[in-house]
């Protein structure tokens, strides 16, 4: 279902942004085939971090 909203964000020209846990491994397998972590953790370019807490849960 990621893919489709992906897919009607990009067809309107906007930009997106979709989380990816691990409690959905197709999606986490096909993001890690894209992005692999370990050339991005060590990207030395900008960076945009967040630290929410809602409901007791950081």
């Amino acid at each position: 279902m990621p893919e489709k909203v992906a897919a009607k964000v990009l067809h309107k020209g906007a930009d997106y942004l979709l989380a990816v846990k691990d409690n959905q491994p197709k999606l986490m397998q096909a993001f890690e085939q894209a992005f692999p972590m370990n050339e991005l953790i060590s990207f030395e370019g900008d960076a945009y971090v967040t630290d929410e807490k809602n409901r007791g849960r950081q």
